[in-house]
């Protein structure tokens, strides 16, 4: 949801929400309850640690890599590029060299995706990066890639060298963002991702400010 002064770029958790094939559905059920005569408003939650808005950390792909509580938070914050690449199946390395990369450390990839992101199914037919691209980025020493739905990756390619690239690199992965009404451009990134013990993924609250709020 946009604010005058900022974007909420996160996608809001609810079991109607689509799911990675494979993840459990989101479950959020009421232990305690006013309506029950409780004191207070208490709610237990199941669901993966890669739903909706998340981080991938090094240790998703990567043995013994960074987990969740590991990663370095300066790479989450700090400016951002929203990428804005509209109708394509696939993002390569021809669509995105032409940036001027010397002002670059974060980019966020705007695509048909973000039209996805609200409750329903799994889609399969989302824009994700391909394998070049991720050799491009790497060059340029980016800290974080993000993209607006659950994967950088399409989901046929079980070999993931997209993650496996990116996360030796120790690239942090923003996943299943809401760009829908963000104009591209700059802005400054403040993603903070739960700080789960040995977490092979995250949940995040991701939003963009103004580059001159900072």
């Amino acid at each position: 949801m946009a604010n005058r002064n900022y974007f909420d770029i996160s996608v809001g958790i609810s079991p109607e929400m689509g799911v990675w094939p494979g993840d459990p559905p989101v479950e959020i059920s009421k232990i305690a309850s006013h309506g029950k005569g409780d004191a207070c408003e208490i709610s237990r939650l199941i669901f993966s640690s890669h739903t909706g808005t998340h981080i991938d950390p090094p240790v998703h792909f990567i043995q013994n890599g960074r987990t969740a509580d590991q990663i370095d938070l300066t790479k989450c914050i700090g400016p951002a590029l929203v990428a804005a690449l509209p109708g394509r199946p696939m993002i390569h390395k021809k669509g995105i060299e032409a940036y001027d990369w010397n002002h670059i450390e974060r980019i966020l990839f705007k695509t048909k995706n973000s039209k996805f992101n609200r409750p329903g199914r799994f889609r399969e037919d989302f824009t994700f990066l391909s394998e070049d691209a991720a050799d491009f980025l790497l060059t340029k020493n980016i800290k974080l890639v993000g993209i607006d739905y659950l994967s950088v990756e399409g989901e046929s390619d079980l070999n993931f060298p997209v993650h496996r690239k990116l996360l030796k690199a120790e690239v942090i992965l923003l996943e299943g963002l809401n760009l829908s009404a963000v104009p591209p451009g700059m802005y400054n990134l403040v993603c903070l991702p739960l700080k789960i013990t040995n977490g092979d993924g995250a949940p995040a609250r991701a939003v963009l400010f103004p580059v001159n709020d900072f």
